[in-house]
């Protein structure tokens, strides 16, 4: 295969997410009734959750800086041991990257619309602490080597979808927000997998096996997101709880069928 056509599968799922990045943000952030939804989730994330508040405040405490100490470590580690320096030097940069840009977009360039549906107009989107975790999955599952690059995506998928769901629990960030950040992530990884098949990595050995375990899961919590939406606009008391339910399992679908997907675009990439 020549760079030019190894290359394609990343460019066009580049592309591919930063509309679902663009989409997000108009739909969230732009009109009343994502405003609505986004802001009803958030609220119930902390309705009668009081040991899941507690719990994720100390998750927030204590995993995302032990997310990046050891995504830091282990990234330096394993591209020096294994000589792998081309994958070295893209998972820097798509971290950097994806980190610059996510503080950027968030407080220099979008902004949140006062459509009426929440009382705040501050725009949160998306969320530092989930772009920062996702990044350092990325970068990890970029350096592994084809044998353990399913076991990486599978630890930093997890830890990234505890860390966006805390934030959410303990009200740092609406779910719009864990979601962006998944997306910018996956976005940028895949312009690093494009850059890296100009750059000639070898190809893998042999192809990956899918991660179909995610493929379910992303499947199933999407259902459950798009029935709770639906439970939603037909509740009344129990609201903040279907909704709270729905971008919980938003996150989980985001994440799992980004990591599922992602395992199979580089999976001829060493």
């Amino acid at each position: 295969m020549t760079p030019r056509s190894r290359s394609r599968p990343f460019l066009l799922s580049a592309l591919a997410l930063i509309a679902l990045f663009a989409a997000t943000y108009l739909v969230f952030e732009r009109t009343y009734l994502g405003e609505l939804i986004d802001e009803r989730a958030f609220t119930g994330a902390v309705i009668r959750h009081t040991l899941l508040f507690r719990l994720a405040g100390i998750l927030l405490g204590i995993l995302p800086v032990l997310a990046v100490a050891a995504g830091v470590l282990t990234v330096a580690i394993v591209g020096v041991a294994t000589r792998r320096f081309k994958q070295l030097v893209v998972a820097v940069a798509v971290a950097g990257i994806a980190f610059g840009l996510a503080e950027v977009l968030k407080h220099v360039l979008l902004t949140r619309a006062e459509t009426g549906a929440t009382i705040s107009t501050t725009n949160t989107f998306p969320s530092g602490h989930t772009t920062t975790a996702a990044a350092c999955a990325f970068a990890v599952f970029v350096v592994a080597t084809p044998r353990y690059r399913r076991l990486a995506a599978l630890i930093g998928a997890t830890v990234t979808f505890l860390v966006g769901l805390a934030t959410l629990v303990q009200q740092w960030h609406r779910p719009s927000d864990v979601i962006a950040g998944l997306v910018l992530v996956a976005a940028c990884g895949c312009v690093g997998g494009a850059v890296l098949s100009w750059w000639r990595v070898p190809a893998a050995t042999g192809p990956a096996r899918p991660l179909t375990a995610l493929w379910w899961v992303g499947g199933a919590a999407g259902l459950a997101s798009l029935a709770s939406f639906v439970m939603l606009g037909m509740s009344s008391g129990a609201h903040l709880q279907i909704a709270f339910l729905g971008g919980s399992s938003a996150i989980l679908a985001t994440a799992a069928l980004l990591t599922a997907a992602g395992n199979r675009v580089f999976r001829h990439l060493s």
